[in-house]
């Protein structure tokens, strides 16, 4: 019966008469020998070498690890060994071929980032890491406004980053009420009021549904 064992240059040994798949544990240069014994006890030998070339290891830095959406510039930093290309893919779209970029975010929420490198001989490895973009609320409130239709400032009204919708409350120097917003979001347009300087309450709700109370005054310009 003919007998067919090879011997892997790693130590192994493998006894087949087909064709198998074998995987070596490190990169390197093997030489296979191959010796067939015949029936009558003859022997042929031949040897072939192999070269396993060495995986890259995919690797990369986040820089800052969290961010809110006014400061959502990402710096990605390459920490991979062994590669000769590497390509980033990024959940909200974005792809990237060099190895350090900067990238901005456009919106708030979950992200992932998926770095993909390759050698020259077609062996690759890949890693993904996750950020989250921190949902950003902020509120301006103007210290003056002139109700004289000329298209500027002509009504009271706060506006921000964020905001979903606010209710409304005006008071003279006296504290009388003399405004209330009767819908959401409902500007103050200072039509019946007086030139001078008038107190406000504030209740604001961002896109989360957190309330935010404000007070203060502003001054209306006839």
């Amino acid at each position: 019966m003919t007998k067919a064992e090879f011997t892997m240059g790693d130590g192994n040994t493998q006894s087949s008469l087909d064709s198998f798949f074998y995987t070596y544990q490190k990169s390197g240069t093997y030489t296979i020998d191959l010796k067939v014994t015949t029936l009558p006890g003859c022997e042929y030998t031949t040897s072939k070498p192999v070269i396993i070339h060495p995986l890259p290891l995919a690797g990369f830095r986040i820089f800052p690890e969290s961010a809110d959406i006014f400061t959502s510039n990402i710096q990605i930093t390459d920490q991979s060994s062994g590669a000769d290309s590497v390509i980033y893919y990024l959940s909200d779209g974005n792809t990237y071929t060099t190895f350090d970029f900067e990238h901005r975010f456009l919106d708030s929420g979950n992200y992932d980032i998926t770095q993909w490198v390759t050698t020259t001989f077609g062996c690759s490895d890949s890693t993904t890491k996750s950020l989250y973009i921190i949902f950003a609320y902020k509120l301006f409130v103007p210290n003056a406004f002139s109700p004289n239709e000329d298209g500027l400032n002509d009504v009271f009204k706060p506006t921000g980053y964020g905001l979903k919708q606010y209710e409304l409350e005006i008071y003279n120097r006296w504290g009388e009420l003399i405004f209330k917003s009767e819908e959401p979001n409902q500007a103050w347009t200072g039509n019946d009021a007086m030139q001078g300087y008038y107190l406000y309450r504030i209740k604001a709700r961002d896109f989360q549904n957190n309330v935010y109370n404000y007070k203060g005054g502003v001054y209306l310009l006839r």
